[in-house]
């Protein structure tokens, strides 16, 4: 039995968001994609510096420093000097959801964001540098994530039980990327470049979906429980997933520059990214009669592949020294993500046919630096598109009832839930701010700031597909804050 506290003290831990998470990404196999149609936090790519970062990450049509290796392998060839760089970040989540009740969920994290060199080649003794070759580690995606909600969803009764919801998910995890660049000027103004990236990651995931049925004993007291053979209900259930994984796989870019007096043009594009995940995963499965479960005994041992699409990429900038103008496009066909699989959810009512869980995405990039002797005041802003078009709605649970002889293996109960269209309220946008001081042309320190917020919902008319209880819409809202820290020394 489990005990929990009076709902009216009950602490709000727990938000639905991008609960998309109904099932973790590194575990979704082939069979299961189409039930579940997953948010993979890979998407979230997480670019490179405090510099660009302040200038709204607008950088494919400048690329003059050493964030070039991810932005724009092109734009190394215009470094005439080494250049070396260390930087890290702070980032601090708080997601709000409204459902059975309004839940708030924070977390943060501090990492290294990146340490890269680039070295300038000369072709002759007497002649500026040709080419430039960086190496560098840096960050490519984030996959922190925390979500979660929690509240009655059918009140009790003296005559008879309610049923109490709690959904949690944490996932603490990132992919990096160990990357190795080439910048080369073929012309007096036409830079051309490639990169090549090795992906590393982990991820520790825990997730709890639960439906317990809740007893009103008297002054507002509740007993949570899922019930049992001589009390069953066959609403309540009480799942628990955990997963331990590793990354690896591999991506890269190819890139161009064109620099004039006073304007640079610049295009990449980035190679989509395979990547492979293999780790154990644990479960358990409780329900009114039964256990269904792998605690305790051998891990489920997974190795899942995933592809992310190419990406298209152009920018300009105006540089007119006192002041530097930028801006960028970045167009992704997320429709054609794989994950062991296209990623579908089911019919909608509408059709007989499965739906795409993400979409196309066109993200826009603009920001500016202004000079000032040797600091530095920047600003910037940037939109980047949800790509998954779905939210994760009600749970479903179906009840199979132990059939009394342990040696049958198909009894299992069976946890789903509703994916419907998600009504986006406002779509991912990221305010950005950034200062530095550079000292002598040799060294340079810089920080920014970056908030992010986005908003989305259930459509309306949207209905639940169990008849246990009435449909509940959800909302989702995020408010994320990104500090990040660089330094950089250039050696003369």
């Amino acid at each position: 039995m489990h005990r929990r506290p009076r709902a009216g003290r009950c602490r709000s831990y727990f938000l639905p968001l991008v609960v998309l998470l109904s099932v973790f990404p590194p575990c979704a196999s082939a069979q299961y994609v189409y039930q579940t149609p997953v948010e993979v936090q890979e998407t979230d790519i997480f670019g490179f510096g405090a510099r660009a970062l302040g200038m709204g990450n607008a950088q494919v049509g400048l690329a003059d420093d050493i964030g070039a290796l991810f932005f724009n392998p092109a734009g190394l060839g215009q470094l005439q000097v080494p250049e070396l760089t260390v930087g890290g970040t702070h980032d601090v989540m708080d997601h709000r959801t409204a459902h059975v009740g309004l839940t708030t969920v924070t977390q943060d994290h501090t990492r290294l964001g990146e340490v890269a060199v680039a070295i300038p080649l000369k072709t002759h003794r007497f002649a500026p540098p040709t080419m430039t070759l960086a190496f560098g580690f840096h960050r490519y995606a984030d996959l922190d994530d925390i979500v979660a909600r929690e509240g009655l969803v059918v009140a009790p009764s003296t005559s008879s039980p309610g049923l109490y919801e709690l959904e949690s998910y944490n996932r603490q995890g990132a992919l990096d990327a160990w990357s190795t660049a080439l910048g080369i000027r073929v012309a007096k103004s036409v830079f051309i470049g490639g990169s090549l990236r090795l992906l590393t990651g982990n991820s520790t995931e825990h997730f709890t979906l639960a439906n317990y049925r809740a007893v009103d004993t008297g002054g507002g007291n509740l007993v949570l429980d899922v019930g049992d053979p001589s009390n069953p209900d066959p609403r309540a259930f009480e799942e628990q997933t955990s997963r331990e994984a590793n990354a690896w796989g591999v991506t890269g870019s190819i890139g161009f520059l064109v620099k004039g007096n006073i304007l640079r043009l610049g295009g990449v594009v980035d190679l989509p990214a395979t990547l492979e995940w293999e780790g154990d995963s644990f479960f358990r499965l409780e329900d009114t009669e039964k256990i269904d479960t792998n605690y305790g005994g051998y891990p489920d041992h997974f190795h899942d592949d995933m592809t992310l699409p190419l990406s298209l990429s152009g920018g300009a900038s105006v540089d007119i020294g006192i002041v530097v103008v930028a801006a960028g496009v970045r167009w992704t066909d997320y429709e054609q993500l794989d994950f062991e699989g296209e990623i579908v959810a089911p019919p909608d009512g509408t059709s007989l046919l499965p739906r795409p869980a993400y979409r196309e995405v066109v993200a826009y990039h603009a920001g500016a630096e202004a000079r000032l002797g040797p600091f530095r005041g920047r600003a910037g802003y940037y939109t980047d598109p949800l790509p998954y078009r779905l939210i994760a709605a009600d749970p479903n649970f179906t009840f199979v009832p132990d059939d009394g002889d342990p040696n049958t293996s198909d009894d299992a109960s069976i946890v789903a839930r509703d994916y419907p269209d998600a009504d986006i309220v406002t779509d991912r946008h990221v305010y950005c701010i950034g200062a530095g001081i550079v000292v002598e042309k040799v060294f340079s320190l810089d920080a920014a700031y970056a908030l992010e917020e986005w908003e989305r919902r259930t459509p309306a008319g949207y209905e639940n597909s169990t008849t246990f209880y009435p449909t509940t819409p959800a909302g989702e809202k995020a408010r994320d804050e990104r500090f990040m820290l660089s330094a950089s020394v250039r050696f003369h």
